[in-house]
């Protein structure tokens, strides 16, 4: 029996999945479309400590004026200067044919609650406890859907831990992926979905649980991302047959590429959660250890980019000798492509943290203007701001020369100078003085010019970056990288597939009746989702769409 429930939930939600990516004949349009976006800070154990709300109004028909309402207190427009008068909860905004996007603050009720659990040995602890200790973990996320009628809402929910602290992961609703240095673990559920549904046999995953092998445990923090916007477009129209939803499942292969993509939304999500939550100023202690942190990460950097340095100038030192032995040339060409695709794609990853770095310190620039427009460190952060956008761009001409086979105004890159080698004897001396002129020569310059220009400011500058911009550059490398995983492991989805149709398909309609009860229960729990499509309010001429990200306190 507990197999079949498995067969049956899975069936509904790949259906779900399926039907969501679908493009919809039925879609809405309107003059004005609200989109909102909530950001909840928690506590460990996810009991809620602020809760910050984003409003955009797509002004698409460029009225002069948005009527709009909100709940929301403290409203601040936080993206141009247009103004706006509060009556009770009715908002007009003096829009002047531009989009609005305000922010501001709330005690409304959650529709999910989302809360963490802790055991240890077998016995219930607090988040306090776990600190530093060592033994069996197990991490209970229940998701609770809080709305009157059950409205249902998809949640995913991800962290990341050390791989030297935990082992043998295991997760029920989701996945953990080993990626060397760190482990993601990704879960999912859809709280209120098994009580819109009523289908008897039906068990839809409402928590995600992670049990492990820890010592000395820490915990940077769980993130999740809840939305019904899946439902939204779902049209089952033209499904009358067991035969149209078993061929439905074909097409699930496409779908979970975009939800792989949708894990980048996540992250973009968190990272504003970061930048708006006031974390960047929550005082002098947290801001100096992180200064130190990316101070640390800044040395190490300069010494990767002395050591492409030096190394480029050796290379330039030799190639007049490459000639004098072919044979070893052509064998060290190989080695000497490799090696530059490692420096491009070393250089790749500094390219990466100094854009992180720039973003951080645009966000700090923005917030500081708004705060206190005449604050002197706005002209030197611009300042810096500036250079790395310099450095920035010349490092990634740095990568193109080491990463590129390609002639740049007339003469080759490092990487085509190389390729030369092999092509024959004859190229192999004149290649060489390409490869030295237009090739390694640069590679010493740029280099020079990413200590200076790029990696030494940042040393300088690490002092105005808090611990939350520090956490944050870490977390994102760490969770691009998982989302690489999850791509590779949509291939084993797919295949998985083929095994799953005909049974979990008809296991469902068995579990529905019919085919019409099956369609029946989704329209009523579809209609259900498609309503609730606000938090703060809404206007009755507006389309509007909600999601919520949640982000708990780590555990050190």
């Amino acid at each position: 029996m507990k197999n079949k429930n498995k067969i049956i939930a899975g069936a509904l939600s790949s259906l779900l999945v399926i039907s969501a990516f679908t493009p919809s004949i039925f879609a809405k349009s309107s003059k004005v479309t609200k989109e909102e976006s909530v950001y909840v800070i928690a506590d460990q154990n996810g009991n809620i400590n602020k809760k910050i709300v984003s409003d955009t109004l797509k002004n698409t028909n460029k009225g002069e004026k948005i009527e709009d309402k909100s709940s929301l207190s403290d409203i601040k427009n936080i993206k141009g200067n247009e103004t706006f008068n509060k009556t009770f909860s009715k908002v007009v905004w003096n829009s002047e044919g531009k989009d609005i996007t305000y922010q501001g603050t709330s005690n409304k009720k959650l529709p999910i609650s989302v809360k963490l659990s802790y055991y240890l040995n077998g016995e219930k602890v607090s988040a306090e406890d776990i600190a530093h200790k060592s033994g069996k973990l197990k991490i209970r996320f229940d998701y609770k859907n809080t709305t009157f009628n059950n409205s249902p809402f998809m949640i995913v929910s991800g962290m990341i831990m050390d791989s030297k602290k935990v082992s043998n992961v295991k997760v029920t609703n989701g996945k953990a992926i080993d990626e060397g240095n760190n482990t993601l673990i990704m879960g999912y559920g859809f709280p209120g979905m098994d009580e819109s549904l009523s289908m008897k046999g039906v068990d839809i995953p409402s928590y995600l649980e992670v049990s492990a092998d820890v010592k000395d445990f820490t915990f940077d923090g769980s993130m999740s991302y809840a939305t019904n916007e899946l439902f939204n477009d779902i049209d089952l129209t033209d499904v009358d047959s067991l035969m149209d939803l078993t061929n439905s499942l074909s097409k699930l292969s496409n779908a979970s590429n975009s939800l792989v993509e949708g894990s980048d939304e996540l992250y973009k999500g968190i990272t504003t959660l970061v930048d708006k939550s006031g974390t960047l100023t929550t005082g002098v202690d947290k801001l100096n250890k992180g200064a130190k942190k990316l101070s640390e990460g800044s040395k190490q950097l300069k010494t990767g980019a002395t050591d492409l340095k030096n190394g480029a100038n050796t290379l330039s030192n030799n190639i007049n000798k490459l000639s004098s032995n072919v044979k070893t040339a052509k064998e060290g060409s190989s080695t000497l492509k490799d090696g530059l695709n490692t420096a491009g794609s070393s250089l790749n990853q500094t390219i990466s943290y100094n854009e992180q770095v720039k973003s951080g310190i645009d966000t700090m620039i923005s917030q500081l203007k708004n705060a206190d427009p005449s604050n002197p460190m706005i002209t030197k952060l611009e300042t810096m701001s500036a250079t790395l956008d310099q450095t920035i761009n010349g490092q990634k001409q740095i990568v193109y020369n080491l990463t590129t086979s390609d002639t740049v105004n007339g003469k080759p890159t490092l990487m085509k100078g190389t390729s030369n080698l092999e092509s024959g004897l004859s190229q192999i001396y004149d290649g060489s003085k390409l490869l030295k002129s237009q090739g390694s020569d640069k590679i010493a310059a740029g280099a020079n010019d990413l200590i200076n220009k790029g990696i030494n400011p940042l040393i300088t500058g690490s002092s105005e970056l808090s611990e939350g911009l520090n956490t944050l550059q870490k977390g994102s490398s760490q969770l691009i990288s998982g989302i690489n995983k999850l791509q590779k492991g949509s291939k084993q989805l797919k295949e998985g597939m083929n095994q799953f149709d005909k049974e979990g398909i008809s296991k469902l309609v068995e579990a529905a009746g019919s085919i019409d009860n099956l369609k029946a229960r989704l329209h009523t729990t579809i209609n259900k989702a498609n309503a609730y499509n606000n938090f703060s309010g809404i206007s009755n001429n507006m389309n509007g769409s909600v999601k919520f990200i949640y982000k708990t306190e780590a555990i050190e």
